[in-house]
Order: structure tokens, then sequence, then C-alpha cells
């Protein structure tokens, strides 16, 4: 594996679409500020960890 680019970390502001559209590792709930990881956070940990090792390729899917 040469790289891995993950889109963004929290949810964040769509110029055109404002705060609607949700993405990232960590969710936001914008009226306490807080943050929730989500699964792909923890899939996005195991990648790390393992230098891309679990990636399982599309082939094999």
């Amino acid at each position: 594996m040469l790289g891995y680019l993950h889109w963004s970390l929290l949810d964040n502001f769509e110029w055109n679409m404002g705060t609607g559209p949700r993405f990232g590792l960590a969710e936001v709930d914008y009226s306490s500020q807080q943050r929730t990881a989500r699964k792909s956070a923890e899939l996005f940990a195991r990648i790390c960890r393992t230098n891309g090792n679990s990636i399982v390729s599309a082939q094999g899917m």
C-alpha cells in the first residue's frame, strides 16, 4: 500500500449544502459540540495499526 486518504475527520461545512451532509470519522452534535466516533473511525484505526495490511482487496469482495 502506498497510501490511504480519508475524506474528513469530522462532519464539516460543505459550501453549497451547509452542515447537512454527515460524513467523517466522528459525528458532531452541533448543539452540544460533542463528537462521537463512527465505525469508520474504528476501520481507520485498524488500517493505521496494521500499516494497511487489514484492507481487503476490492477484487476479493
